[in-house]
């Protein structure tokens, strides 16, 4: 699992610290940590609902992402975060 935290560096501390803290999670790593100077997905927001393929289109909010299709603007190809990102997209997903 991957999840990329935005906002000011207390807020995210705050967040990075209580996920570590959480017994559901194991082995939690902070890989990449920048600046920035307005957030990237400003807007989103996180939920689970077990989808089928034909819910997913539909879906409010859903990002096409993991597809091959979305690129990143321009101004986010060169971050590390884009890296990061574009490096989990292009693996092969596994169920554990």
């Amino acid at each position: 699992f991957m999840q990329l935290l935005e906002g000011p560096a207390w807020s995210v501390d705050d967040r990075f610290a209580a996920i570590a803290r959480d017994p559901r999670h194991g082995e939690v790593k902070s890989l990449v940590r920048e600046d920035i100077e307005r957030r990237r997905f400003d807007g989103w927001s996180m939920a689970y609902r077990s989808l089928d393929d034909s819910d997913i289109a539909a879906e409010e909010g859903f990002s096409p992402f993991l597809t091959d299709g979305v690129d990143f603007p321009r101004s986010f190809d060169r971050t590390s975060a884009a890296w990061l990102l574009k490096w989990f997209r292009d693996r092969e997903l596994h169920d554990r």
